[in-house]
């Protein structure tokens, strides 16, 4: 294990913790307090290194740099000869929990390379395609349970509703197992939390059974194949080439836990933008064909529901004036970049009007930009379509209660009423 070389004391920044980009009480502050720390450390000449104690007994002067500014982001995103994903992207410690090992996310070449190319195979347009009905039956009938509930926890009983169907409708899990599924992708972000009061045990066996569970749906789909994604993942290619079960079994978790949270997050700040700038939502739903593809968009640009991520440095690079040496570790802060000022014109405005350009919500440019990408679109405005169109007047009823849950900064409660 390397450690990081430790930087000049006057690089160490004594930040009070609400403004320490590695602390949840950073993130649990309102976007527009986060957004000034940002533009900040993106106006500072080099980089900002932040301490954090990675493990008992490390010194205090290990930690991480904070890559703000949207190119630099950008150029590390491109570089993964030299930031590599290995031991772990979303984790701030270095021991990784159960479930952890195996993540395509976690990977370096060529592990990551011949895992994304035998997904990619599968993950097509056409797959997308068979998915199309599910989505819009799903939306409805999360609208319609909404319409019958009236006031109630949007984050909850909304946002989170939809997703979890859908990558299991997409895997081919049976409705009656999805519920333990969505248990352990709830219970993996939640430990990545240092904070985490979930016992290991616990975890562990709740992974053991969603694991054995995505096994037994693998040998059964070899028998007898369904147009679904573990058989597409389980049987061989035109090349010869499948995940193995436990490669399965790794994937499908990495898709339901990014899957879930960042549609979650997209769905619960929508109705917070659209709240508190109703304008955007008459001008949406004035003309939902134009407009419902730049809004998910700018959706996930201003909200970033993946707000970091960690890289780690093995050659020497350098980035603007900063020179990275190998055992580094950086956090790049796709909620920084997706705000700065040089590429975005007034960065902090949602506006669905705003021209196309390529966020950071996804990801940067590189070998790891997200392969659910366009399938979080499809739920994104399926979902915004049947809601503003079916109850236009729903509208959050008080301000968000925000969390940190690993990467994902969250909104955990978001109460809504419908006019």
């Amino acid at each position: 294990m390397n450690r990081s070389p430790h930087p000049a004391h006057a690089d160490i920044r004594r930040m009070p913790d609400d403004e320490n980009v590695l602390t949840p009480a950073f993130w649990e502050r309102p976007p527009a307090e986060r957004d000034q720390v940002f533009a900040r450390l993106r106006a500072e000449a080099d980089l900002v290194f932040f301490p954090y104690a990675v493990a008992p007994g490390w010194p205090a002067s290990t930690g991480y740099w904070a890559v703000t500014r949207y190119e630099d982001i950008a150029e590390v995103t491109r570089n993964p000869d030299a930031f590599s994903s290995e031991p772990t992207v979303y984790r701030l410690e270095e021991a990784a929990p159960p479930g952890d090992q195996g993540s395509m996310l976690n990977l370096d070449d060529p592990r990551h390379t011949r895992l994304r190319r035998i997904v990619a195979r599968s993950f097509t347009p056409r797959m997308l395609r068979t998915l199309e009905q599910d989505i819009r039956d799903i939306a409805r009938r999360v609208t319609a349970d909404l319409a019958e509930r009236g006031a109630c926890d949007f984050a909850t009983h909304v946002a989170a509703a939809m997703p979890p169907d859908v990558i299991c409708a997409m895997m081919g899990v049976p409705p009656s197992d999805r519920a333990i599924a969505v248990e352990v992708a709830e219970l993996g972000m939640a430990m990545t939390d240092p904070n985490c009061t979930v016992p290991l045990d616990t975890f562990s066996a709740k992974l053991t059974e969603c694991l054995q569970l995505i096994e037994d749906l693998v040998h059964h789909r070899r028998d007898h194949p369904a147009d679904d994604l573990i058989t597409a993942l389980g049987l061989a290619n035109s090349d010869g080439e499948y995940l193995t079960h436990s490669e399965i079994g790794s994937f499908f978790m990495t898709l339901v836990s990014a899957g879930v949270e960042t549609v979650r997050e997209s769905l619960s700040n929508a109705l917070v933008f659209f709240t508190e700038d109703p304008d955007q939502r008459e001008l949406l739903r004035a003309d939902f064909e134009r407009w419902l593809a730049p809004a998910a968009e700018e959706i996930v640009r201003h909200c970033s529901p993946v707000a970091w991520i960690r890289r780690n440095v093995t050659q020497e690079h350098t980035l603007g004036s900063h020179t990275f040496h190998p055992g580094d570790r950086i956090i790049l802060c796709y909620a920084s970049g997706n705000k700065d000022e040089t590429v975005f014109e007034n960065p902090h405005r949602f506006d669905i009007t705003r021209p196309p350009h390529p966020h950071l919500g996804y990801g940067g440019p590189g070998p790891h930009y997200c392969l659910g990408a366009q399938l979080a679109r499809r739920e994104i405005t399926t979902m915004l379509h049947e809601l503003y169109s079916s109850l236009p007047g729903i509208h959050a009823t008080e301000p968000p209660v925000r969390r940190q849950v690993g990467i994902i900064s969250s909104i955990a409660h978001l109460p809504c009423a419908i006019d």
